[in-house]
């Protein structure tokens, strides 16, 4: 700072500036006005000299109307509060394939509730060639805001041929990587589901747009080997007294404790080859033979699992005797118990299912042992 005709006064306060303040601040600059350039060279050294980082230190000469401007130009961006962009990239892994339309993005303000953002207020880009997911918030980001972007991916073939190859994980995923609802990944062994996770915000101080990327920890997914043999859980429902049709009556499948009474823990979740869950809330009967049957379970460990399979479209006005006034329908009640003993066989696990001998018939071929269920139509005193 100075002037021509203060030429010694400028360098000296700049330098007593320099030697005085530099543990109280984070940027220092110097402005010369005048034409002097003997001068303002001596402010740009010392100011040089100083042992403030490049990017907040520098020293400038203005000697006319325009270059005044241009300065104060300058100055204002660099003094403004800059806008500040948030972005969230997530490459992912070899071993995991993107979910595509699964992708959501949540801020949540301090001391607000979370809000899921419209398609509107955010970017979403999915790269196939690198694999990288991208979401980039459109507008400016809020004081005290956090934004979390959630997707789902599921282990591909590739995991699924190098865990068979050689049985184990090679990973063990970071801390606060699970979500509520499942605990597969904090401290659990899997496959990385990404190479790299990075929260990156945006800046602009006036010279240009600038960016600082914050790692992420890195969750991790477990394979489902489809090549289960057996284990197939089926039922059958006979309906007296009037025709059976398709769909008709429903089945849900319930995990039960290893108590002696078995008792009923929460309904079964299912989940595909990848680890998605499959919607299944419960079996019909696919054709009016009455036969109906719930998908693979995918076992990962040797053990002794219990089901029970209960009846669920039931009226809600059963008397007494399970009779429903509004269908006219005897409903059978009761919860089969289904027993599977899983064992592993050369390199894949092998489910064979038992069901309660007083679930079928006492002729019941092995093919036919399943769950009966048996539901009358008519009126009281024709129920077998």
């Amino acid at each position: 700072m100075g002037a021509t005709a203060q030429a010694v006064i400028a360098t000296a306060y700049t330098r007593e500036a320099a030697k005085e303040h530099l543990g109280q601040v984070k940027s220092f600059f110097s402005i010369f006005v005048g034409t002097n350039q003997g001068t303002a060279a001596v402010l740009s050294m010392i100011t040089q000299a100083t042992n403030i980082a490049q990017n907040e230190k520098g020293s400038v000469q203005a000697s006319n109307d325009k270059e005044m401007q241009d300065l104060i130009n300058l100055l204002t961006r660099r003094i403004k509060k800059p806008d500040i962009g948030v972005a969230i990239k997530d490459q992912l892994s070899q071993y995991v394939d993107f979910y595509p339309g699964s992708q959501k993005v949540v801020a949540t303000e301090k001391g607000g509730s979370p809000r899921t953002l419209s398609l509107s207020e955010y970017s979403f880009e999915y790269d196939g060639v690198t694999k990288t997911v991208t979401a980039k918030i459109n507008k400016p980001a809020t004081k005290d805001t956090t934004y979390v972007l959630s997707f789902d991916v599921h282990s591909n073939q590739t995991a699924l041929d190098e865990w068979r190859s050689n049985p184990g994980y090679p990973d063990t995923g970071d801390l606060e990587t699970d979500y509520a609802d499942n605990k597969s990944s904090s401290g659990k062994e899997g496959f990385f589901s990404n190479a790299k996770a990075v929260g990156q915000i945006t800046f602009d101080l006036g010279a240009g747009e600038q960016s600082v990327d914050y790692p992420f920890p890195k969750p991790v997914v477990q394979v489902f080997d489809n090549n289960n043999k057996g284990g197939i859980i089926k039922g059958h429902v006979t309906l007296f007294n009037q025709q059976l049709d398709a769909g008709k009556f429903t089945f849900g499948l319930y995990d039960c404790d290893d108590s002696a009474d078995h008792n009923i823990k929460e309904r079964h979740k299912f989940i595909d080859a990848g680890g998605l869950p499959v919607d299944v809330k419960n079996q019909s009967t696919d054709k009016d033979n009455g036969w109906f049957s719930f998908p693979t379970i995918n076992y990962k460990e040797e053990g002794t699992y219990w089901y029970k399979i209960k009846q669920e479209s039931i009226p809600g006005d059963l008397d007494g005797d399970q009779i429903s006034a509004s269908t006219k329908i005897k409903y059978d009640t009761h919860e089969a118990l289904v027993k599977v003993m899983v064992t592993k066989e050369d390199g894949s696990f092998v489910a064979r299912v038992e069901y309660d001998p007083k679930d079928y018939p006492d002729d019941a071929s092995e093919e036919d042992k399943a769950a009966y269920f048996y539901n009358t139509y008519g009126v009281q005193g024709t129920y077998q």
